[in-house]
């Protein structure tokens, strides 16, 4: 049989079987479509998560109070531990071979108010680095000073959202604003920059972690950024970060210390197996 044949022969059985043609058409195309649309979804997830961590900065080691192999817990939901995390803690990291920056991070929720406009937001307790660290962009105005973290300071860096709400078409610069008994002065306005890790970055305003731990009546860190001077220092910056901890609090390992590649590989682990777990349900599917 010729090929004109063979496609004269399989035109004619088309024509002749218009609708179950057109199912298995219909059929072939649903499942294909299942496959790409859901590697495209797991694919999605994978960078999606990527590109959060990534806005945290790089070459990223992280120190949490509290262990989490003790706790059951993630490292940010550790609970309660032994002892405080504190600044001086913090600055004795810097001390550690490999070490570009460190910043101390305090979290907690505040309402600020300017003359009669008044919101809950959160507040963010930082130092200098921190701008180094995350590349903080700012639409006008000055981070933080490199002070002591040690020092407290009246100065504040707001989100793009809460100049616009306290301060609408006013100038925000230079401005004195109040959180919760304490004035601050704002000498920076981040540039708009969207969700980060689960926080909203525009409602937020950074002030230093010393006035922060005042602000919250604590002597504690919610956790402390070190950067390394590159990805070849990570894994000795972890270790060396968690003997010098444990030698500040008396030999006990008290810390949970993580690395931003480590997250970022178990994450990705885990969706590179769903990608495939849901590749292959739509692969039977087809």
């Amino acid at each position: 049989m010729t090929l004109t044949d063979t496609l004269s022969y399989t035109a004619t059985t088309f024509r002749s079987h218009r609708l179950r043609l057109s199912l298995m058409l219909l059929a072939t195309a649903v499942g294909v479509a299942s496959v790409v649309i859901l590697t495209s979804l797991g694919e999605g997830a994978r960078n999606y998560v990527i590109n959060e961590f990534s806005s945290m900065g790089s070459n990223l080691v992280i120190v949490f109070p509290g262990k989490s192999e003790t706790t059951g817990a993630m490292p940010p939901m550790v609970g309660e531990a032994p002892n405080d995390l504190t600044i001086d803690d913090a600055l004795a990291l810097r001390r550690i071979p490999g070490v570009a920056h460190v910043a101390p991070i305090n979290v907690g929720a505040a309402p600020i108010s300017w003359q009669r406009r008044e919101r809950e937001t959160a507040i963010f307790g930082g130092s200098h680095e921190l701008d180094i660290i995350q590349d903080v962009e700012l639409a006008e105005g000055e981070f933080l000073p490199a002070i002591d973290p040690r020092q407290t300071s009246p100065v504040v860096v707001i989100g793009a959202k809460v100049r616009d709400e306290l301060f609408g078409t006013q100038p925000a610069l230079g401005e004195w604003i109040r959180i919760e008994e304490y004035r601050f002065r704002v000498i920076g306005v981040m540039k708009p920059a969207g969700t980060a890790m689960g926080m909203d970055r525009d409602e937020t305003v950074i002030i230093p972690v010393a006035s922060a731990q005042q602000l919250f009546n604590t002597p504690s860190l919610f956790r402390i950024l070190i950067h390394t001077q590159g990805r070849e220092h990570i894994e000795a910056v972890r270790d060396d970060a968690v003997a010098v901890i444990t030698e500040r609090h008396d030999g006990e390992e008290d810390v949970t210390v993580i690395t931003q590649d480590a997250v970022l590989g178990a994450f990705d682990r885990i969706l590179s197996a769903l990608t495939m777990t849901v590749a292959g349900i739509a692969s039977i599917s087809l």
